[in-house]
């Protein structure tokens, strides 16, 4: 008794040529998926170490005398252990605002990240209490 081998198992050369291309495509896809969820994941950590140092810099602010308020710059901040960035931070003070007796503080943190400058801008208002 002979068994007799059927033609129609199997997947033709055409077939798995097919699959591999539609395969590749995904993966191409995933990769790029992969690099831009990095890419944001970067920005998104910048962002936070950009505001943690304008919130740091309105709790300085905050702590100290009314009369010590003033407006200064400084460059090359980077006091965030794993920020991956240099941050530029301007403390900008307007007296007698928004009333007599009050300061508005606002604290701008400034970096370039992927040839495009970004800030965060924090303020607040200081009233005088020692008057």
């Amino acid at each position: 008794m002979m068994i007799q081998l059927s033609k129609d198992k199997g997947f033709t050369i055409i077939e798995v040529m097919i699959a591999l291309v539609v395969l590749s495509f995904g993966l191409l896809a995933l990769g790029k998926l992969t690099a831009s969820t990095i890419s944001g994941n970067h920005f998104a950590a910048q962002l936070s170490a950009a505001t943690t140092l304008a919130q740091d810099k309105l709790e300085d602010v905050k702590q100290g005398s009314y009369a010590s308020i003033a407006s200064e710059t400084e460059t090359g901040v980077d006091e965030q252990a794993n920020s991956g960035g240099i941050f530029d931070r301007v403390t900008q003070v307007s007296d007698d605002q928004p009333a007599s007796g009050m300061k508005t503080v606002t604290v701008t943190v400034s970096w370039d990240w992927n040839g495009s400058s970004h800030d965060v801008v924090l303020k607040t208002i200081v009233a005088n209490v020692e008057q």
